[in-house]
């Protein structure tokens, strides 16, 4: 049995992902494989880290708040501890908020020090007495594009151009169904691997709830990414697009 918690697989995996842009998905599988780590556990970590990758800016605006710490002093190891410690505190409601902050200072004094590790248990003793009243930060910014921007963790010039073309409400509702765990899982079939018969084939034996894009449904979507000006920034958008919703069969 390894010895490797979840927790611990999320926080060297996004410390890869941070120092060298590790493919997180690669890089999970690869440490989970090498180390024996129990599905689920490994299970947790794919959880944590997709969640951190999605609510960064969130999570991130939620430690400055109560770390007295500026962000940008700690050290970016003990930001991941954050992270990881904040999104497990406010997005999963089936973890006790006193095993999150627990295993966040475990973290801490593994990876760094003592007195790091006060300041990890300070700030998620907070936040987790806070939360248990539903207490959260506001996000005080007076501008509505930062807010926005923040609350979801999308790029301000996206959310801007969403709210252009949709309004401010219909923007809103955009960037919450694109961060919700909930968005369905879209697919590109590798056909240099599989032919889409025997991918559909597949999926449908395994019970597999799934809808089958025609063409035209494809280009709309690009026209739709068109009409949001997005060529100016195709490779962030195209990665945006990816990291949220593809989970490519390769």
């Amino acid at each position: 049995m390894s010895e490797l918690t979840g927790r611990e697989v999320a926080f060297r995996v996004l410390g890869g992902y941070r120092r060298d842009r590790t493919r997180p998905e690669t890089a999970l599988y690869a440490l989970c494989e090498k180390y024996g780590v129990s599905e689920r556990e490994t299970a947790l970590a794919a959880r944590i880290i997709n969640g951190v990758l999605q609510n960064m800016a969130f999570c991130d605006y939620v430690a400055s708040f109560y770390s007295t710490i500026e962000l940008k002093k700690l050290e970016p190891r003990l930001l991941d501890v954050l992270r990881i410690s904040i999104y497990q505190i406010v997005f999963l409601t089936k973890i006790p908020h006193s095993a999150a902050v627990n295993e966040g200072v475990a973290l801490a004094k593994k990876h760094s020090n003592p007195r790091a590790a006060g300041l990890v248990n300070a700030v998620l003793r907070r936040l987790s007495t806070d939360a248990a009243t539903g207490s959260l930060p506001e996000i005080t910014y007076e501008d509505a594009y930062q807010r926005l921007s923040v609350k979801y963790s999308h790029p301000e010039w996206l959310v801007r151009q969403f709210c252009s073309l949709l309004g401010m409400d219909g923007g809103e509702a955009l960037l919450k169904t694109n961060n919700s765990s909930d968005t369905p899982i879209t697919a590109q079939v590798n056909t240099l691997r599989a032919d889409v018969a025997t991918v559909v084939s597949s999926l449908a034996s395994d019970g597999v709830e799934f809808l089958v894009m025609s063409g035209w449904m494809i280009v709309f979507i690009y026209m739709l990414l068109a009409k949001l000006s997005v060529c100016q920034h195709s490779r962030k958008a195209c990665f945006l697009y990816r990291t949220r919703h593809q989970d490519w069969l390769s």
